[in-house]
């Protein structure tokens, strides 16, 4: 299924924005209270929707080319 405004279809998108689990078998690392640490520390590119930690594909992408770079919360 794909919309006007973007050439994707609308499921791969979707995929753009992933769990704490989806990121952690992304990343390939099986521990997921690290990712809940390194995202409570501001340490991971990472927005807290509700109670939910989410990750953005592309930010990850990006703070793994760089991981000397500490990453800024939105929150902040």
């Amino acid at each position: 299924m794909k919309d006007n405004q973007n050439e994707k279809p609308v499921s791969d998108r979707i995929h753009q924005v992933m769990t704490v689990k989806e990121t952690s078998e992304y990343l390939r690392l099986l521990a997921v209270s690290t990712f809940y640490k390194l995202a409570n520390a501001c340490k991971l590119p990472a927005c807290k929707i509700g109670g939910s930690w989410r990750f953005l594909r592309r930010a990850l992408d990006e703070w793994f080319s760089e991981p000397s770079q500490p990453y800024k919360n939105l929150e902040e």
